[in-house]
């Protein structure tokens, strides 16, 4: 995975884990609802 930044902005290895994370966050809930609610996908 690459992460652009904007300018000279400089990210971590602890700012990319905290980003991964944090999107992990959102997207279990999300594929959990759709594996229990397969009919919300029509």
């Amino acid at each position: 995975m690459k992460f652009y930044t904007i300018g000279d902005n400089v990210i971590t290895e602890d700012e990319i884990k905290a980003l991964i994370k944090g999107s992990e966050g959102v997207y279990k809930p999300v594929e959990d609802y759709l594996l229990a609610n397969p009919e919300a996908c029509n």
